[in-house]
């Protein structure tokens, strides 16, 4: 069936984010599009041609021409989705193409003159410059984060993180950053007017200068047409956050981009969720947030929840604690005209151990239908959305039921409390009884 969109590339599987969007991995050279797809190398002596590497152009080419580029790349992602009958991101970003004219101005510029046109400029950029981080989350790895660098040099890696960054890497990539940082800025300086979204992500944005920077060249080149977010885990002093968001208010209030805002990570909620995303307090990350939600009316505030297997028991308390503060700001906004509390999803690819499809069909429906009933349905966007989350329950029950996996799952948890003197028996009861 064909897309539902008149996007410029007409085929059954043409992909705004394939032509539009890149994430660039600033520290390790590298760069997908999109986030969910195989990082590709960046000729180190041109990181300005981040986002027409010959592997983005050969997978546009096969999308053109109706096809997916071959499973491991990532793009499976939304094929498994579509295939359960779900709405990938794909579809629906092409659904809200037509609907929507923010998203209309995410068409890169070159496709307007010429449909079949496959080096572009990117429209949306989101941005690693560095995994400096002060959490360690499970299904993370060394190249998110510099403190599970750390533990893989005190332990070893764990087999199934042997293609990340190792210590010895990571030493390495620090002599070439600065290089590769300022072909950025000059990237930027030619490039940044072509935005509509620039996201800074990390490691933790919110405990690196870089951010700073991102915010001090927003306010030196302003582009109303942009919307500017940072993306954080929210485990940050309160005094530094009062800061950067001061620095943030700054660009909206100078009217230097469209909209500014943060992304706050959360998946869950409970002693699961300080398990999963070890280092988490979950009583600052509350006070952090309500801090912003009910201070900072001005900017775009919304959670981002990464769907696994530890995390859905215990999804629909976050969902309630969501519509609690949804509510709480809404009526602040009563007054203050505030862009309403959103929360946003993604399902966890990798490890395949922690994809939430590997336990039997059904295992999760009670779940996932109280999730779903939780959701907000207030405009279109809320409704995609909905229909969004259907698609992934109905995409972990189509995986095949995985005991190997399982076991796979049970022996990472155990290496983890031997690492970190955690118990996962005593987190997740239900899972041990499980093969």
């Amino acid at each position: 069936m064909r897309s539902p969109s008149s996007f410029p590339v007409v085929s059954e599987t043409a992909c705004l984010l394939k032509w539009g969007w890149s994430t660039l991995f600033l520290y390790s050279g590298k760069s997908n599009s999109c986030h969910r797809t195989t990082l590709t190398d960046v000729d180190p002596e041109n990181i300005g041609a981040f986002h027409n590497t010959p592997g983005k152009l050969d997978q546009r080419k096969i999308m053109r021409s109706g096809g997916w580029p071959e499973r491991g790349n990532g793009c499976e992602y939304c094929r498994d989705i579509e295939e359960a009958g779900g709405m990938s991101d794909r579809k629906t970003n092409l659904a809200l193409i037509e609907t929507d004219d923010e998203f209309k101005k995410l068409i890169p510029p070159e496709l307007l003159v010429d449909p079949q046109a496959l080096e572009v400029t990117p429209t949306m950029l989101e941005v690693y410059f560095t995994n400096r981080c002060n959490m360690s989350c499970i299904y993370c790895g060394p190249n998110y984060s510099t403190l599970w660098v750390a533990e893989n040099k005190r332990f070893g890696t764990p087999e199934h993180l042997g293609s990340q960054i190792s210590w010895q890497i990571a030493e390495s990539l620090d002599q070439q950053y600065p290089a590769r940082l300022s072909q950025f800025w000059n990237w930027m300086e030619k490039h940044s007017a072509s935005l509509r979204m620039f996201h800074v992500l990390g490691g933790e944005p919110f405990y690196q200068s870089e951010t700073e920077d991102a915010i001090r060249f927003w306010y030196d080149h302003p582009n109303q047409d942009v919307h500017f977010k940072v993306f954080s885990n929210l485990k940050v002093d309160k005094a530094k956050l009062e800061y950067l968001m001061g620095e943030l208010k700054r660009l909206y209030d100078g009217r230097c981009c469209k909209s500014v805002g943060v992304i706050a990570s959360l998946d869950c909620w409970g002693p699961e969720q300080e398990y999963v995303r070890s280092g988490l307090d979950l009583r600052s990350w509350a006070e952090n947030f309500e801090y912003l939600i009910t201070t900072h009316m001005w900017a775009n505030i919304s959670i981002n929840s990464t769907i696994n297997v530890l995390s859905i028991k215990t999804m629909p308390e976050l969902l309630r604690r969501v519509r609690t503060w949804s509510d709480l700001r809404s009526r602040r906004a009563d007054a203050a005209g505030a862009e309403q509390l959103s929360a946003v999803f993604n399902m966890l690819l990798g490890p395949p151990f922690m994809h939430a499809g590997i336990l039997p069909a059904g295992f999760f429906d009670r779940e996932f239908e109280e999730v779903v009933a939780l959701l907000p349905r207030r405009n279109s966007w809320e409704l995609a959305n909905v229909a969004y989350m259907e698609g992934i329950w109905r995409t972990v029950n189509a995986a095949p039921y995985n005991p190997r996996l399982i076991a796979a799952l049970k022996a990472f948890l155990e290496e983890m409390d031997r690492r970190r003197r955690s118990n996962w028996r005593a987190t997740f009861p239900w899972l041990v009884e499980i093969s």
